[in-house]
């Protein structure tokens, strides 16, 4: 409670010089320097004392004013000092604080940023989607306009199936007569057939037939059978090897005989 009301105390006492000096530069007083009568301000120029005033001031005023600011600054007790460095580590915990939180801040705006590309992307598919329902909702309202229109849907399936009956009609007399069709030549075939089993003239033409067909098998199997035995009777390179070995002999026996002549 004590050190609170002392904060309060300094704070107030800081308050006031701060607003006396704020008045002083404001009316153009200074602490033992002033303007007189006729005088005009001048810009503030530092001295060699430390002096700031906007008016020429002597040497033992700036003194003066020196030695009662180090009594000010010399006035301040430990326990102020104290209260003082107490708010300043109350600051900076607040600082810190306000950093941890603009961190945090970041980190949720970053993640805000994703959500709500996600919320983007989510909101584009279910555009699409809407448009796709609406393009439904079109084609289900045209086939309800058309549904709820029963006279006109009974008519149409009325002259749908008198189209059909006739087509049938269509196709079961074609049908019929294909199938008539189908049987005279089916008898007429027989008919025929009959007649050439009775034919002689086709009896031997069938029994030629056979025959014919058995001797081309005959044929078939007599050519392989030569084809093989030619390859295996081929007398040309035995014959050509022979004919080699006969001259190499006839060689030597002449060379042989003009040897002995000319002995």
């Amino acid at each position: 409670m004590e050190t609170n009301q002392a904060q309060m105390s300094l704070r107030e006492k800081n308050g006031d010089q701060q607003a006396q000096m704020s008045s002083q530069e404001r009316n153009g007083d200074h602490p033992g320097c002033g303007l007189g009568e006729g005088q005009s301000a001048r810009p503030a120029v530092l001295g060699a004392s430390g002096c700031t005033c906007t008016c020429t001031c002597s040497p033992g005023e700036s003194i003066r004013l020196n030695i009662n600011r180090m009594k000010q600054i010399s006035s301040i007790t430990n326990q102020e000092l104290k209260i003082m460095q107490d708010d300043l580590n109350f600051k900076s915990t607040e600082m810190q604080k306000s950093q941890s939180t603009a961190r945090n801040l970041t980190s949720d705006s970053q993640r805000l940023q994703l959500d709500l590309q996600k919320m983007e992307l989510l909101e584009s598919k279910m555009t699409e989607e809407q448009h796709s329902l609406k393009s439904k909702i079109k084609q289900m309202m045209i086939d309800l306009e058309t549904f709820n229109d029963l006279p006109a849907l009974k008519a149409s399936g009325e002259e749908k199936k008198k189209k059909l009956h006739q087509e049938r009609t269509v196709l079961s007399t074609r049908r019929n007569a294909f199938k008539k069709i189908t049987e005279k030549l089916t008898t007429e075939y027989e008919t025929l057939k009959a007649h050439l089993q009775e034919n002689e003239t086709h009896s031997q033409l069938t029994n030629l037939e056979r025959k014919w067909q058995h001797h081309e098998q005959n044929n078939f199997v007599m050519k392989e059978f030569i084809a093989t035995k030619s390859q295996e009777s081929d007398y040309q390179t035995v014959m050509k090897n022979v004919n080699k070995q006969i001259a190499e002999y006839n060689k030597t026996i002449m060379d042989a005989l003009r040897s002995m002549s000319r002995n």
